[in-house]
């Protein structure tokens, strides 16, 4: 599950797009699964509809099926950057 959203980056005109996923119950956001990750977005999406950033996150928020964006930014475990290949520990 997850959501997408616009961010606002300082020092730039509009929002980069911000993808939210929920990793499915003891799934691992690995540098081999993040690589794999960044590899299928580069190769399925045109480049103007590849997120920015993604926000991976380990548990459910609020109640089921929740999709709010704002729940998304809060609660998060994983930052990554697929264009530049990196991820933090949030």
């Amino acid at each position: 599950m997850g959501a997408v959203y616009g961010v606002v980056v300082p020092n730039t005109d509009g929002k980069a797009g911000m993808a939210s996923l929920l990793l499915k119950p003891g799934a691992v956001a690995d540098a081999a699964s993040l690589a794999s990750l960044f590899e299928f977005v580069g190769r399925e999406l045109p480049p103007y509809a590849q997120p920015m950033f993604l926000r991976i996150r380990t548990r459910e928020v609020g109640g089921e099926h929740e999709q709010s964006p704002i729940s998304a930014r809060v609660h998060a475990d994983l930052l990554a950057v697929p264009r530049v290949g990196m991820s933090l520990p949030l």
